[in-house]
């Protein structure tokens, strides 16, 4: 997966997706806070979908509405994923395991 660059919003940390080495709108903040991480999926293109496969390594803390640690994620143009991580004590942790993601355009297919 290539890197992408980061920038400060007033929503968190925003991480492109990129295909080919550009960024063609698709991204997810990060926000931490006390009491766990939101982190927003924001599709913005006009014509790119994103699918994602994400596993978190998380002590202390959840994914709210999901009992597992890895989710599967598709945003069409216009769309956004919000994914709450909730701490369940105080001396919690988050971290991104691995993350492997596709872009193409709307109406394709695509397979890990």
């Amino acid at each position: 997966m290539p890197e992408s660059p980061k920038e400060s919003t007033p929503k968190g940390i925003r991480q492109a997706r990129l295909t080919g080495g550009k960024d063609v709108g698709i991204g997810v903040y990060t926000h931490k806070h006390v009491n766990g991480v939101i982190l927003t999926y924001k599709n913005t293109s006009k014509n790119k979908k994103l699918i994602e496969k994400v596993s978190f390594n998380m002590r202390n803390c959840k994914i709210v509405g999901f009992n597992c640690n890895s989710l599967s994620i598709e945003l069409v143009p216009g769309e956004t994923d919000v994914i709450v991580i909730e701490a369940v004590n105080k001396d919690w942790s988050f971290a991104v395991n691995s993350c492997r993601y596709g872009i193409v355009d709307v109406g394709t297919s695509w397979k890990f």
